[in-house]
């Protein structure tokens, strides 16, 4: 199939017309990394137009005033939920450990 012709085509098309016509206009809100449109982007390129669509329209639901927000990586295919990111103390923790291993 030509790629104009591609679900997926179609469905990234108007995030990439937010991404450089509107966005480089607004002030930064996002309250996640990656971003909601990129992580659009990425959930329709990873799972295909429809899921992609879907996760990213979840996505853009929980990026609200009373959400934490914070790092929040698409799913590996095949899955909706990615693993959760770990918290300052486990990346302490898995740091102290790695240094202990190494001799430091």
């Amino acid at each position: 199939m030509h790629k104009l012709l591609q679900p997926r085509t179609w469905a990234l098309a108007p995030i990439r017309f937010y991404q450089r016509f509107i966005s480089p206009g607004l002030p930064r809100r996002c309250k996640y990394h990656p971003t909601c449109s990129a992580y659009a982007v990425e959930a329709i390129t990873t799972h295909g137009a429809i899921k992609g669509i879907l996760l990213g329209t979840w996505r853009i639901l929980r990026c609200n005033p009373y959400s934490s927000g914070g790092l929040d990586y698409v799913p590996p295919q095949g899955r909706w939920k990615a693993d959760p990111a770990p918290t300052y103390e486990e990346l302490v923790a898995l740091h102290d450990q790695q240094m202990k291993h190494s001799g430091a």
